[in-house]
């Protein structure tokens, strides 16, 4: 094989690996709206989206966490509805990757 062809095929192979998960987890849908139809508290989804971060960065293979890292806003960490959202997301976004992980291995 040449070096070009070479070059071109770990290319692809980059390319097709990390391609598979582009969108960060928090924009699946996971939090549309909760109970009774009113929208989450804006602390509250900030909240979600670094835990869920953090949760995928902790459950992740070690491409992934490349993409994923521990984010927690100290400055945050008295108010409730961030700590609750953080918390409802690392457990949650933890758990997804994992399981994303295991069926695909």
């Amino acid at each position: 094989m040449t070096f070009f062809r070479k070059i071109v095929l770990m290319i692809a192979l980059l390319t097709s690996v990390t391609a598979c998960h582009n969108v960060p987890v928090w924009q699946y849908g996971m939090f549309k709206r909760p109970a009774g139809n009113q929208p989450y508290a804006p602390l509250y989804i900030t909240g979600w989206q670094d835990g869920c971060e953090s949760g995928a960065q902790a459950s992740s293979t070690y491409l992934y966490r490349m993409r994923y890292s521990f984010k927690q806003d100290w400055q945050l960490l008295n108010n409730a509805y961030y700590v609750n959202g953080w918390d409802a997301a690392y457990n949650q976004c933890r758990k997804y990757i994992l399981q994303h992980n295991l069926s695909h291995s």
